[in-house]
């Protein structure tokens, strides 16, 4: 293996500079005796260039593609923070908005039933010649407060 070609590592999936291929030239031909796979050779030659022996990518911090993707992630995890985030406030107001209305529906039914109740009670009462206090006695027993 003294002879490493750039063919041979293209053969494997290993692309290197000319300034890099050389140091693994020589790294190899100093240590000839020894396995690339393992050992002190294996572990040099993966850290020619910042590669990483189990997948071949640059895991040095700068400008490559890991760190590109790493910032991207960060990036897209802020957006999805804001899009929750904003997402929180629309059902807040949702909500809010809501409220409001099922609140005054029930107050504006309330006082319908209680002026139509009125009405009836003090109609009944002067059919029937009750007395004011006797129809109002029946309104309040039967009338709907109108705060929730």
């Amino acid at each position: 293996m003294a002879n490493l070609t750039a063919d041979q590592l293209s053969g494997i999936g290993i692309t290197l500079p000319p300034d890099q291929l050389a140091q693994l030239q020589s790294l190899v031909s100093t240590n000839s005796g020894s396995s690339l796979t393992g050992g002190t050779t294996g572990n040099q030659i993966g850290q020619i260039g910042g590669l990483n022996n189990q997948n071949g990518m640059n895991t040095q911090i700068g400008p490559n593609v890991g760190t590109g993707q790493l910032a991207l992630g960060g990036l897209q995890t802020l957006g999805n923070l804001w899009t929750a985030w904003n997402a929180e406030q629309l059902a807040q107001q949702s909500f809010n908005f809501n409220k409001t209305l099922a609140s005054d529906n029930y107050t504006n039914q309330a006082q319908s039933y209680n002026t139509k109740l009125t009405d009836t009670a003090n109609a009944r009462a002067a059919m029937e010649n009750q007395t004011q206090g006797q129809a109002q006695n029946y309104i309040n027993a039967n009338q709907l407060k109108t705060t929730v």
